[in-house]
């Protein structure tokens, strides 16, 4: 039987590396847009300096640029008065 737990887990601590380089060498410009296609959250960003634009998972965007994350969502919620 194959057991591809060990795979997700390396997955995961690579993801988790890129996403620690790219915070170390580059400093978020705007959220382009969202998805969930993997599962999980994630934000398209773009990085200042660059026409580079990578996903990171959302809750490592919350951490490391919350009022980012904040403005992206106040920019997109739209209420509508109760009829």
């Amino acid at each position: 039987m194959f057991n591809n737990s060990n795979n997700n887990n390396n997955n995961r601590n690579t993801s988790d590396s890129n996403i620690r380089s790219i915070d170390s060498l580059l400093e978020p410009l705007e959220i382009l847009g969202a998805t969930n296609d993997s599962g999980q959250l994630m934000f398209l960003i773009r990085w200042r300096g660059t026409n580079r634009a990578d996903l990171v998972a959302a809750n490592v965007a919350n951490i490391k640029w919350p009022q980012m994350v904040i403005k992206y969502y106040e920019q997109r919620v739209i209420f509508h008065p109760p009829e």
